[in-house]
């Protein structure tokens, strides 16, 4: 059994989203003069690999700990559409129809799973208009991507709030490097924070 980490690294350099803090690891014991090491960290709950559900764009709506754990892991497929300079189009997915199967999970990769640098690139791979109600159709677990937003840069999210609306978490900022497509188990859970709309994740996939 392969396991593929496709989480992206927390650090003072990590890339964040324009107006977002980037994370804060502090030493608050180091060994020399205190016996032991301890550190904090101060960490936007949307900062790398993270999990989003429809409390960050609906008040009074599911948070991250109002979902069942089951929610957060089971089958996936990755699709590879890192060929693509654009946005991912309809024609893009219904070509790979007979891949994304209801109660599942989807995984998209672009060329967004190439970009190391610190610095927030603004014209990150996102998805054309016709998409979303596609994908709502198919009634899927959730879906996740390796950028920043579904939407493209400093636009309304309308579409995101589609996926939201209809109860589906959606993850960001993975990082697919490596992973070639196919069938999987994915593994994607959230920190135990009471009244989230978001969280970091450790998330994994296991081939076979």
């Amino acid at each position: 059994m392969r396991i593929y980490d496709v989480t992206r690294n927390i650090n003072r350099h990590a890339t964040t989203y324009p107006k977002y803090p980037s994370p804060e690891i502090n030493i608050i014991k180091n060994i020399v003069d205190d016996e032991e090491n301890v550190q904090s960290i101060n960490l936007c709950l949307q900062s790398g690999t993270h999990v989003v559900s429809p409390a960050r764009l609906y008040s009074d709506s599911n948070k991250i700990n109002n979902f069942h754990l089951s929610t957060f892991f089971g089958a996936s497929v990755l699709l590879d559409f890192s060929a693509k300079e654009q946005c991912i189009t309809y024609d893009d997915l219904y070509s790979k129809d007979d891949l994304i199967k209801e109660n599942t999970i989807l995984l998209i990769k672009t060329k967004n799973s190439f970009d190391v640098s610190s610095e927030f690139s603004h014209d990150y791979i996102s998805f054309e208009d016709e998409v979303f109600q596609y994908l709502i159709s198919k009634n899927l677990k959730s879906i996740g991507v390796d950028g920043f937003s579904f939407n493209k840069y400093n636009l309304p999210q309308t579409n995101e709030k589609e996926f939201l609306r209809n109860n589906i978490v959606l993850y960001k900022n993975l990082y697919f490097n490596g992973v070639p497509e196919g069938l999987y188990m994915f593994y994607g859970f959230p920190l135990k924070v009471d009244n989230a709309e978001a969280s970091p994740v450790r998330a994994v996939l296991l081939e076979g």
